[in-house]
């Protein structure tokens, strides 16, 4: 299944709504994911559209740099760790709330062999 991953920060949930319409109305990717801070996402969402709850989760050491920083980058660095909270996904699309997709843009990155 082809699936994108959005990190979702409370201040721009609303910005989230069309960035993930875009990527389904104009690629082939089948599931959307979103990383939110939430035990509920505020707005409807279409069932090829889940939610995963980061907050108050640790996937960086304690002492670690990155668990320090604000959460807006702390979800956007929770990419490095996208194997460990998606260890079912076999590749994942990861784009920001800002990103409008009208083609699919990652055929070949999808198709890559990444042995």
């Amino acid at each position: 299944m082809r699936t994108a991953v959005f990190p979702a920060s409370r201040l721009y949930y609303h910005d989230v709504i069309p960035a993930v319409k875009a990527i389904l109305l104009n690629s082939a990717v089948e599931e959307v994911i979103l990383t939110i801070e939430d035990d509920v996402f505020p707005e409807h969402l279409p069932s090829c559209v889940r939610t995963v709850n980061v907050r108050g989760q640790q996937y960086f050491r304690p002492d670690s740099i990155n668990a320090k920083r604000n959460p807006y980058v702390y979800l956007c660095l929770l990419r490095v760790v996208y194997a460990d909270i998606f260890p079912n996904l076999d590749r994942v699309v990861s784009l920001d709330a800002d990103a409008f997709v009208d083609r699919w843009i990652g055929s070949e990155m999808w198709d890559m062999d990444m042995t």
